[in-house]
């Protein structure tokens, strides 16, 4: 693992590259509520950043896993996306993926206090979450 300060400097200049999981099941995307930064208190997609030599594809997988304890499927890459926060830029490559299980049962790693399975109908509230939701409806 690369030491938390390395990071944050590498974090300040260049863009990191990551993964995010759009999870559908019975046309209801599942959002997790981040308990630490960035986007503290926020619902967002299963995702994060991805390790060197790590293929996307089990970045991804590894990342459902991780975060909501979650088999996924991957069904397609929806596509890449840049992400700017406050202290951070990602590069984004999405997935859409469904569960294995036919009712998955969602738990939580330490970083998320919470999830919703969101109804692809709904607003989500976010430019880059909706653009997914579009995505995700067509």
């Amino acid at each position: 693992m690369i030491p938390e300060d390395l990071y944050r400097r590498i974090r300040e200049v260049l863009p990191i590259p990551c993964v995010d999981v759009a999870i559908v099941h019975r046309r209801r995307l599942l959002l997790l509520r981040r308990s630490r930064p960035p986007l503290l208190g926020e619902f967002w997609l299963p995702g994060g950043r991805l390790r060197r030599g790590e293929a996307l594809e089990a970045a991804a997988i590894r990342k459902a896993r991780e975060e909501a304890s979650l088999e996924i499927r991957l069904v397609a890459q929806l596509g890449t996306f840049s992400t700017v926060f406050d202290d951070r830029h990602t590069v984004n490559v999405t997935w859409l993926a469904e569960p294995v299980a036919d009712e998955p049962v969602v738990t939580l790693d330490r970083d998320h206090d919470e999830f919703a399975w969101h109804d692809l109908a709904d607003p989500l509230g976010d430019e880059y979450l909706e653009r997914i939701a579009r995505l995700l409806r067509e």
